[in-house]
């Protein structure tokens, strides 16, 4: 069999799965594990096909690599503290107390800043809510954020909301890496971006039928430690 008959039956497909795995755990760069996804659907038929698709991926890896916040280490999800945190309310007093250490405050109010980082929106369809609430915060002139829930009718909706916001288009700035978790029902996800002298932060949670997203402006680097109390803050008030 020549060269070129192995390649017109190769299934690529498996090594696109490890690869979009591997990918999306090394970076936060929300938009190589879209374009990894989307191609690990084709099949290469013809040898011409295949260097195109090989070609694809090389500038891929290479913006995703060269973004800033790139560890070269994957970073996996790791489980959430058992049991999960008793249902509580994510108010002012939630907020401050998973805050501590990083800022504080806390005050429910319109946010001074805008709290959205600079993103481009997510445009592919997306499920639509049952419903969904939103609380702003602000703590000082200068420091805001912005807490929006949305309940979805099925935890599969749900779940492909989530995955659809967070690999959502590129970011403008620095890109910050933070850590996410795994447990029974749901899982968190985040990033950081530094733009323009300003840190912008985004925690999204998915628990079952439920989708929560924090987005955070102007406050200074997050600790980790402070992340993952967010997190429980967050998921706590999901199971109200």
């Amino acid at each position: 069999m020549s060269d070129r008959d192995d390649l017109e039956t190769l299934d690529l497909d498996a090594a696109f799965d490890q690869l979009c795995a591997d990918v999306s755990f090394q970076t936060r760069a929300r938009g190589a594990g879209r374009a990894i996804r989307s191609a690990s659907h084709r099949r290469v038929a013809k040898a011409g096909g295949a260097l195109v698709v090989a070609a694809v991926l090389a500038g891929v890896l290479v913006t995703t690599l060269g973004l800033p916040g790139y560890q070269s280490n994957p970073q996996v999800a790791a489980p959430a503290p058992a049991p999960l945190p008793e249902p509580r309310t994510f108010d002012a007093t939630a907020f401050n107390e998973a805050a501590d250490g990083w800022t504080s405050g806390w005050a429910e109010g319109a946010s001074p800043v805008p709290t959205n980082p600079p993103c481009v929106p997510y445009e592919g369809d997306l499920p639509v809510p049952v419903d969904s609430s939103t609380k702003e915060f602000r703590a000082g002139a200068r420091i805001g954020a912005t807490h929006t829930v949305a309940r979805f009718d099925t935890s599969e909706r749900a779940s492909e909301s989530h995955h659809g916001q967070a690999y959502s288009e590129s970011c403008r700035g620095e890109g910050i890496q933070l850590g996410d978790e795994i447990w029974s029902g749901g899982q968190s996800v985040g990033f950081g971006i530094k733009s323009d002298r300003r840190m912008f932060y985004e925690i999204t949670i998915v628990h079952e039928q439920k989708v929560a997203v924090l987005q955070v402006a102007g406050a200074r680097t997050l600790p980790e430690s402070v992340r993952q109390q967010l997190v429980l803050a967050l998921l706590a008030d999901l199971r109200t």
